[in-house]
């Protein structure tokens, strides 16, 4: 069971969060709290599997509390919840390592998805994050210019995942999944995995 800890600093998107996993029997919330301050005193004496936060509250905000997890405890997850997906936003929390991103007018199914992709140890990133970042790099590498399928499959290569894996995981067909793998090589100028991730990552699209 994941255990799963909720930051809002609105109790009315608390309560909502909190219903959506009232039935899920492989997920525990463990707590509720308003505060990036709050979160981290808790974690620090509470077993978390997974943070789901938001990015604007007072003190300490969902960016500063995601970059204290990640540098703290690298063993959690971080899913940022917001109505922001500014390119500089989304550049600034893929660069702090954080796990997911998802919009808060996403779907119940959608939030369960992405905390089910993190609880695998993979990565989620909802369409409106995926476009953002590809906005910022096309500002900073117009030479590379991805597209959202590319990137989830960059990220996913980056994971260390085969490509039958990636292509369960995408739910495309393993020759898709090569012809993305392809499409990357060429874009990159590269001739195989170990020289395009190590490309994507000097470009920043990836951790290194």
């Amino acid at each position: 069971m994941k255990k799963l800890l909720l930051v809002d600093d609105h109790q009315i998107v608390l309560d909502g969060l909190n219903g959506i996993f009232d039935n899920e029997l492989e997920i525990e919330v463990v707590a509720v709290v308003r505060s990036g301050k709050e979160a981290i005193a808790l974690i620090e004496k509470t077993q978390v599997d997974i943070v789901c936060t938001d990015i604007e509250m007072p003190g300490m905000d969902g960016i500063e509390l995601a970059k204290t997890i990640k540098e703290n405890h690298p063993g959690i997850k971080v899913l940022v919840l917001s109505m922001y997906s500014r390119p500089e936003l989304v550049k600034q929390l893929a660069a702090i390592g954080v796990d997911g991103f998802l919009r808060k007018d996403a779907g119940k199914m959608e939030l369960l998805l992405a905390i089910d992709h993190l609880a695998k140890g993979d990565s989620y990133y909802s369409q409106h994050f995926t476009q953002s970042l590809i906005v910022s790099q096309k500002k900073q590498t117009p030479a590379i210019q991805l597209t959202s399928r590319e990137l989830e499959v960059l990220n996913l290569l980056a994971n260390g995942d085969s490509t039958a894996e990636i292509a369960e995981k995408l739910f495309i067909s393993f020759h898709t999944v090569q012809s993305h793998r392809k499409s990357l090589l060429v874009k990159f100028d590269v001739h195989n995995t170990t020289s395009l991730l190590k490309k994507a990552s000097q470009h920043h699209l990836i951790s290194s």
